[in-house]
């Protein structure tokens, strides 16, 4: 098997998960995974499940955000709040407490790629002062 061919069998696994999804109301979606070329190639594909609460799939990152922004000197309105950094448009869409640098996450608005910014930088495009 080629990595060409496992992309497009990852491709096929998620769609036909949609469906299981959907019976037990959440959702599946695939993460990292891995090729492996010995052996005539093969690979490892992280499945990710996110429950589905009124009708939206729950992110971890948010859960996390509502609980554990007030630490970061943020609110729980501030999740979904789009600034501008580096004349780009970003929304806030949660919190990493394990990263030390750039725990604020960020989704770019034109074209939904992810990013993470340090709270300096998040609190200062909100118009904050840093509490430290």
């Amino acid at each position: 098997m080629e990595r060409s061919e496992l992309r497009a069998l990852v491709k096929d696994v998620e769609a036909a998960l949609v469906e299981v999804g959907k019976k037990h109301t959440v959702q599946i979606k695939t993460g990292a995974g891995s090729y492996d070329r010995g052996l005539g190639g093969g690979g490892c594909v992280k499945l990710l499940f996110s429950p589905i609460v009124d009708g939206r799939a729950v992110d971890p990152a948010e859960k996390v955000f509502t609980t554990h922004c007030e630490m970061y000197g943020l609110s729980k309105d501030d999740l979904h709040r789009e600034i501008t950094l580096r004349r780009e448009v970003f929304r806030i869409t949660g919190l990493n407490m394990r990263a030390s640098k750039n725990p604020i996450l960020l989704t770019r608005v034109s074209d939904d790629a992810k990013f993470s910014c340090p709270k300096k930088v998040a609190l200062r495009a909100l118009g904050r002062a840093e509490d430290d």
